[in-house]
């Protein structure tokens, strides 16, 4: 039916984010009994990757959390200090050439060759698909990248050439639509990752694609299915068409470049997780199944490493990192989140955090995305326990996304009702679920009770002690102090609506001055759309990439120690 559930482990029946409820009521599983409190079963709720239909009708009724498909989206251009490349100068990537005509010719393609060349354009070539376009009447206009005519005008130039920048994450899929001549944002959209189905972390859908028949099929049709929505959308927003597209770029981590590209990833799998290709990519759009105009050219950056991605790499050269004076930090949040140092010396140190999903929502009790109705602000009053909380566009509480868990944690902590090690405490506001357990009630929502649990407290930790103890970790192999870095970048949808103060008093980062914190929205897709608007900026990444200095945490001697006290509150 096209409804993408959520299903953190990949549909192997272990995490339980797939509860939903089922009428008439259907026998339990041993997962379902393991995963749902007695309470639920008893009212219809089961896995439903564990669910069969038997004879007769079932209706399934889905979470209000896991309902939403289109993302909030950060397509921040109020990034800090410079977004593009110093040399603006030179032609576009791909533009538009009106045509005069020309004598007699020996082929149909004459006329477009020979009219771009009496305008001192080299044009030597066009692409194949374009061969029914060049038939009597000659087109009117050829829009030409290099030596290539990669689309025709039947009616002279249709507008300003245009293309597509691609952020393919784990979680979300964000595009925007750019003006090639000056970079300029014309529109944007986002989707939820449609691969989220065969698990929410990248491991989960690395095993999927090694160990299912047509895993690896299904990772790429589901991550080109989403590009595709949200390409149409933010087409539908510019007053485009997909074939108005001359130029794509393509972002992501290494996983996500692989499995969409159909490259082996057996290699990302295990240590030492490297990369089957770790240089650019120019391919045709149509060739990885993207839409955009027939002739255009798909551009990827190369991945820095094993997990960390060219969409890191993407932000990095968005902010400029390395130009900026001192000890820089640029942290970009999100389930596998990247973390890099540049130093005062000019060196780049840069690893990558397996932080899980748990800031995306997933794994907790009643997590969703930042979607309309998602807790994302949590006040509360230590003398009587009582939550104040905000949600996404100040909708009713249907669940709990990841500044809200982030928050509550913190919160919890300040009142009292956390022990330095996350135990639940008995207090105000704390109650017990049917089978004993400590629970704090949030808010009641639409569709019940909104609650964090203790295993939602210790998912928190987890993923704020894996970015803390890589920040940690890095600066420590660096010989650089906390103290002495100049300045924090926090990137990522989650990073954006993240107050500095709430990951300051939880430990996610060194206790540093707030003033040194910069959210800078959608940095990696920043990146994206100057890659794809100016040549120049493609060029000095593809340069800098290889003095990157990449640092496995798994053989670091020293993380054990970093991720222990990472997980304390204080």
């Amino acid at each position: 039916a096209g409804i993408s559930l959520a299903a953190a482990c990949g549909g192997r029946g272990v995490c339980g984010s797939c509860r939903a409820l089922v009428v008439p009521v259907v026998p339990v599983t041993a997962e379902d009994a393991q995963l749902i409190s007695p309470a639920e079963l008893a009212l219809g709720y089961r896995l439903a990757c564990r669910l069969r239909a038997g004879e007769g009708d079932l209706t399934i009724f889905l979470p209000a959390a896991g309902a939403e498909t289109e993302l909030k989206l950060d397509a921040s251009d109020e990034l800090p200090g410079p977004v593009a490349p110093p040399d603006r100068s030179g032609m576009p990537v791909v533009d538009w050439h009106a045509l005069d005509g020309v004598g007699s010719s020996r082929a149909d393609s004459d006329p477009v060759l020979e009219g771009l060349r009496q305008q001192g354009l080299p044009a030597r070539l066009i692409d194949r698909t374009l061969a029914a376009s060049l038939l009597p009447p000659p087109p009117r206009a050829a829009a030409l990248r290099g030596a290539e005519v990669v689309a025709i005008g039947r009616d002279g130039p249709p507008g300003r050439p245009l293309g597509l920048a691609i952020d393919l994450g784990t979680t979300k899929i964000a595009v925007y639509v750019v003006d090639l001549q000056d970079g300029r944002l014309l529109a944007a959209a986002a989707a939820a990752n449609p691969q989220a189905s065969f698990g929410h972390d990248v491991m989960s859908r690395l095993d999927h694609a090694l160990r299912a028949p047509a895993g690896h099929e299904d990772l790429c049709r589901a991550a080109l299915a989403g590009i595709t929505a949200a390409t149409r959308l933010a087409c539908e927003r510019a007053g485009c068409r997909s074939r108005d597209l001359l130029e794509v770029s393509l972002v992501g981590n290494t996983a996500m470049h692989h499995l969409v590209l159909g490259l082996p990833v057996a290699r990302l799998a295990t240590a030492p997780f490297l990369p089957a290709l770790g240089s650019p990519l120019e391919l045709k759009a149509r060739e990885v199944g993207i839409e955009a105009a027939p002739g255009a050219y798909c551009y990827l950056l190369p991945p820095i490493g094993g997990h960390i991605g060219s969409d890191h790499l993407a932000a990095l050269g968005a902010l400029e990192l390395w130009q900026r004076p001192g000890h820089q930090v640029l942290v970009d949040v999100g389930t596998n989140t990247e973390v890099s140092l540049a130093t005062a010396a000019g060196r780049v140190f840069s690893c990558s955090c397996a932080s899980g999903p748990a800031f995306e929502g997933a794994r907790i009790r009643h997590g969703m995305r930042a979607a309309p109705g998602a807790v994302d602000r949590v006040r509360i009053d230590p003398a009587t326990g009582a939550a104040r909380v905000g949600t996404v566009a100040g909708k009713s509480p249907v669940g709990i996304c990841g500044t809200g868990i982030l928050e509550a944690v913190a919160e919890l902590r300040l009142a009292g009702l956390l022990t330095p090690s996350g135990g639940l405490r008995d207090g105000p506001g704390v109650r017990r679920d049917g089978e004993g357990r400590r629970e704090y009630l949030l808010a009641a929502g639409d569709g019940g009770d909104i609650t964090i649990t203790q295993r939602d407290v210790q998912e928190a930790l987890l993923a704020k002690g894996a970015i803390r103890a890589g920040i940690d970790a890095l600066l420590s192999h660096a010989g650089v102090a906390p103290g002495e870095v100049d300045a924090f970048w926090v990137a990522g949808a989650f990073g954006t609506h993240l107050e500095p103060r709430v990951a300051l008093r939880v430990g996610m980062f060194p206790d540093v001055n707030p003033d040194r914190f910069h959210a800078v929205g959608n940095a990696a897709g920043a990146g994206a759309r100057v890659a794809l608007a100016f040549p120049a900026f493609r060029i000095a990444l593809e340069t800098r990439v290889a003095r990157i200095e990449c640092m496995e945490l798994g053989s670091n001697p020293d993380f054990a120690g970093h991720f222990a006290r990472a997980l304390r509150l204080g």
